[in-house]
């Protein structure tokens, strides 16, 4: 099995998963939006249950992003509409640091699994 075909099967198994909790995946140009050195490459918008993931990015990164925007909404659904959640994520940088790092642990953890569920 190549590499290319594992990263396109993580791919889909991430696609699935995100279908099967209604949740619209879209490939988005956020370089339209986005300036400076915050470059956005994938956001979980909650209120309208969609990931939307930059689209001009190598594949194995968007595998890393998808699985990365599922850490929020797994992690951190029940608070990202909230007051809450704005403030601190936009004046707390540990706040959003912290937010962060749980949702790459998450994607690192959920890739490992379905990297060994799919033998690949």
């Amino acid at each position: 099995m190549t590499l290319k075909y594992s990263v396109k099967r993580l791919y889909r198994a991430l696609l699935t998963l995100a279908e099967k909790r209604n949740i619209a995946v879209f490939e988005i140009k956020f370089s339209y939006f986005t300036r400076g050195k915050d470059k956005i490459t994938g956001l979980y918008c909650c209120s309208e249950n969609l990931i939307l993931i930059e689209q001009n990015v190598s594949l194995s990164k968007k595998v890393f992003i998808l699985a990365h925007e599922l850490g929020h909404y797994v992690l951190h659904r029940a608070i990202l509409n909230t007051t809450y959640w704005a403030v601190a994520y936009y004046s707390d940088i540990n706040f959003r640091d912290e937010r962060e790092s749980e949702a790459d642990r998450f994607a690192q953890k959920l890739l490992a699994f379905l990297t060994r569920i799919y033998e690949i």
